[in-house]
């Protein structure tokens, strides 16, 4: 599922195209499309959660944990590996919608 419908670009709030319920960019839930007819829903308790992010040479990793592994000695590994590979002037050669593990495979495999 898509939660930004654009290549690229800025939002100010973020939509869930399934459900329709709407964040702020803060994470906090601003409107949540019919659920809360009865107007007993404390939006406080659905917003999105923090999670921890690094950029490393171009990548962002993402750590969903509780309490995070040390990633220093990692990140600078990878930086100096990842450097030369000149990320940040990448562009999108080819953007493609995979549904599932077999379809990713077969695109695999259909690299010359």
């Amino acid at each position: 599922m898509k939660v930004c419908q654009a290549q690229s670009g800025h939002v100010t709030r973020i939509v869930c195209p399934y459900h329709q319920w709407s964040y702020a960019r803060s994470g906090e839930l601003m409107a949540c499309g019919g659920m809360d007819m009865d107007g007993d829903l404390d939006r406080r308790d659905f917003g999105l959660h923090r999670v921890l992010t690094r950029e490393v040479g171009g990548l962002i990793f993402v750590w969903l944990g509780e309490d995070p592994t040390p990633f220093d000695d990692a990140a600078q590994a990878l930086g100096a590996l990842l450097r030369p590979q000149g990320l940040a002037r990448a562009k999108v050669a080819l953007g493609a919608e995979l549904r599932g593990a077999r379809e990713l495979e077969a695109r695999l495999g259909e690299q010359p």
